[in-house]
């Protein structure tokens, strides 16, 4: 662990605030939603049967 240098302070984090959090989440889960849709409309390869049970999971633990 590094030591701090005298006179300088600790980098603080900057969150944002407790609503725009929620805005964004509630944003990151209708993009969420929209990719799922179109990974069942279009299935490629690489969709597997496994990942579909992943992500249906999680969409699921979203609670839309």
């Amino acid at each position: 662990m590094q030591k701090r240098q005298p006179g300088r302070s600790k980098r603080r984090l900057k969150l944002p605030p407790a609503n725009g959090f929620k805005r964004r989440k509630t944003d990151g889960v209708k993009v969420f939603a929209r990719v799922y849709k179109l990974l069942e409309e279009y299935a490629p390869r690489w969709y597997t049967l496994e990942l579909r049970r992943e992500l249906r999971a999680a969409l699921k633990s979203f609670h839309l």
